[in-house]
């Protein structure tokens, strides 16, 4: 399930993601804000993730070998 789910975010979510993205910043960014960097974007990573196991394996090999910091993890999870 969660390959095919994640397949199905990457091959079709995230492209309709990036043409409301575009099309939103274009119709609802002011052009001072558009100068400024700002720009609208949806967060689909919790859609990314998997399950809970293979996460936290995954967060542990990282921290492990030096990929994440422990605030790296929490931050990504949205922990304060």
């Amino acid at each position: 399930y969660d390959a095919v789910m994640t397949d199905h975010v990457r091959s079709c979510v995230r492209p309709w993601c990036g043409r409301l993205e575009q099309e939103y910043s274009r119709k609802f960014l002011t052009e001072e804000e558009k100068r400024a960097g700002l720009r609208i974007e949806f967060d689909t990573d919790g859609l990314m993730r998997g399950d809970r196991q293979s996460q936290d394996k995954s967060f542990s090999v990282g921290v492990q070998f030096g990929w994440y910091s422990k605030n790296d993890v929490r931050d990504y999870l949205h922990l304060e």
